[in-house]
């Protein structure tokens, strides 16, 4: 039941020697632990995915929150620009 730790434990093992590792290797260590963590989310039960789906859609939900309104933002300001361009024009 709890085979999924053995590969998480060696994502972190690798993650730590990633941030160790100088050059090239640490390619080699990210590729690793990018597998192994792979791993760990295959093998591990539906209750452990569960547990991290929830906080991943609460942060990906005001990630998104807060860039819907910065593009919202930036295109209320664009048509304010296009706006004060027509205005100097028809003077």
């Amino acid at each position: 039941m709890f085979i999924f730790l053995i590969p998480l434990v060696m994502t972190l093992i690798a993650l730590y020697l990633f941030t160790k590792a100088y050059n090239e290797m640490r390619y080699v260590w990210a590729s690793f632990a990018g597998f192994c963590l792979f791993i760990s989310i295959t093998l591990a039960p539906w209750e452990v995915l569960l547990v991290f789906l929830i906080p991943a859609v609460i942060i990906i939900g005001k990630g998104v929150q807060k860039s819907d309104y910065q593009f919202h933002l930036q295109n209320i300001q664009k048509n304010n620009e296009k706006n004060k361009k027509k205005q100097r024009k028809r003077r």
